[in-house]
Parts: structure tokens; C-alpha cells; sequence
């Protein structure tokens, strides 16, 4: 069943990019930045209301627990069906569709700059969660795991709110990679360098500018592919960016198993920014697509 849950997720978040494009054609930064909300408050609620609102009702059940939060997905579902029933328009008729391809065109450089840009965004993100909490307790700052933690990841949240009002003013802007694909890397040296509640605002800042970049960039198909070829460049650009943030905190892993050192647990975390920030501004300037 997990299998079968992930095949789900695997279908639906390349999904969203090409319902941006037909549903929202003229105004794709803030269609992305709704979805994207959608998808960082969905993150956010289980973990945060599981304890101390679901188990009270369902009793101590994990079963009953993730039988309480399938029921918003297919609410959504039942929802998303119903729009594209009541939306679809009748077809001319004898009119043929055309064949539509899935596979991804893999020699396509625009796809290897996306699933570069978003994974190296991503395997930032997963690499610092997963890590966090072990190097502050290797740095003798147990106290800090939750709050770092917790704050890097409402961070997150917030941005996605403050996305819906600027989307616009970031969409294909070079300056937003170039300050806010940095910024994580600076969030990650107030980690390693400082103490106490300046450890939990460079979490913060961390959680914040990621956010900002997976959405500009979670952005970028709807714009840079025809109508028709959204999806096959938003799943190639899903599937390498799932595989480098998968890699990435392995990677991670190993560098402090070899070295002994704790803080060289984030140096490929590092190397991320940097491709982050480089490939982002490439891809500001990329034409659309016609």
C-alpha cells in the first residue's frame, strides 16, 4: 500500500504543473503559488495536528490516523472530478485528438535544467532536515532540535502565503535565485557558526528562501513547455530531482562518517546553493514556449 500511495504522489504533483497551464494560461506564478500552498500546508498539518487532535478522537491508532487524513485527499479528488465533468467541452464532431507522448524527452536540455535546479532545492531541504537534529546534538544543543526544526519548517508555510501576493514580482526574475538561492547556504553557516535563538532564525531563514525557490521553479514548465508537453517536462523534471535528493543526503551522510567532523555534514548542502542559484538564472533566461 505504501507502493501503491507513492505511485499516487508520483502522478499527482507532475499533474499540477500542466493544470496551471490550462486552467490558469495568463496567470501561472500565483496558479503555482496556490498549488504550492496547497502542498506546503497539506505537509504541514499532519505533523502538526495528528497529536494533538486526531489521536484524541480516533484513540491510539496510527491505522485510524491515516484513515482520518485520506479523507481530505478524496474530498479533493471528488472535487477535482466533478470541476473537470462540469468543464470539459464537447468535442466537434468526427474530430480525432491527436496522440499525445508521456515519455519524457530526455535530450531536451530545458529538462535537465529543471530537474538539476529543483533537485539540488530539494536534496538542500531534505539533506538539513534529516541532519539537523544530530548535529545539534553532536554540538551539545539537544534544545534546539525542536524549535530549528519546527520553525525552518513553518518558515516554509509562511513564504507559501507571502508567495500568493508576490508570485508575480518573482516568476522568472533572476534576482529571486540570486538572493534567495544563496540564502539557504547562509542560514546553514548561522547553524554551524552561532547559539541559541540565532540557531533557530538561520533554520528560519533557511526554510523561508527554499520555499521561495521550490515554487518559482515548480513555476517554470507551465512557461517553458507547450500546452501539450507540460507534463513530460514536469515528470522528467520530478524524476531527476527525486533521484538528487535522494543521492544528496546519502552523500551527506557518508562525508561525516569519513571525515568525524559534524559540520562537513552540510558541505554538499553547499554545493546545492551554488548550482541552485547558477541553473535558476539560466532558466530565467529561457524563452517560453510559444
Amino acid at each position: 500500500m505504501t507502493i501503491v500511495m507513492g505511485f499516487g504522489v508520483a502522478i499527482m504533483q507532475p499533474a499540477l504543473p500542466t493544470l496551471v497551464r490550462q486552467w490558469m494560461p495568463d496567470r501561472v506564478a500565483l496558479g503555482t503559488a496556490v498549488s504550492s500552498n496547497g502542498l506546503l500546508v497539506g505537509v504541514a498539518a499532519g505533523p502538526a495536528l495528528t497529536i494533538p487532535l486526531v489521536l484524541p478522537l480516533v484513540g491510539p491508532s496510527w491505522r485510524l490516523d491515516f484513515l482520518v487524513w485520506s479523507v481530505p485527499g478524496l474530498i479533493a479528488a471528488f472535487l477535482f472530478l466533478a470541476m473537470v465533468m462540469r468543464s470539459r467541452a464537447p468535442s466537434k464532431t468526427g474530430e480525432i485528438a491527436a496522440p499525445r507522448q508521456w515519455w519524457p524527452d530526455w535530450k531536451s536540455p530545458v529538462i535537465w535544467l529543471l530537474g538539476l535546479t529543483f533537485g539540488s532545492n530539494n536534496a538542500f531541504y531534505y539533506a538539513v532536515n534529516a541532519f539537523l537534529p544530530d548535529y545539534l546534538n553532536s554540538a551539545g544543543r539537544a534544545e534546539l532540535i525542536g524549535p530549528a526544526l519546527g520553525w525552518m519548517n513553518v518558515s516554509q508555510l509562511i513564504a507559501s502565503f507571502v508567495l500568493m501576493a508576490a508570485a508575480q514580482w518573482l516568476h522568472r526574475r533572476a534576482w529571486s535565485y540570486l538572493v534567495f538561492g544563496l540564502m539557504p547556504a547562509v542560514g546553514v553557516l548561522g547553524i554551524v557558526l552561532l547559539d541559541g535563538i540565532w540557531v533557530v532564525l538561520a533554520a528560519s531563514v533557511t526554510g523561508f528562501s527554499l520555499a521561495v525557490t521550490f515554487v518559482v521553479t515548480f513555476a517554470l514548465p507551465p512557461v517553458l513547455a507547450p500546452q501539450d508537453d507540460v507534463h513530460r517536462m514536469a515528470g522528467g523534471m520530478f524524476a531527476i530531482s527525486y533521484a538528487i535528493a535522494v543521492v544528496v543526503p546519502v552523500l551527506c551522510g557518508a562525508i561525516w562518517d569519513l571525515t568525524g567532523v559534524p559540520w562537513t555534514v552540510f558541505l554538499p548542502v553547499g554545493a546545492c546553493a551554488l548550482i541552485l542559484t547558477t541553473l535558476g538564472i539560466v532558466l530565467t533566461r529561457r524563452s517560453p514556449a510559444s
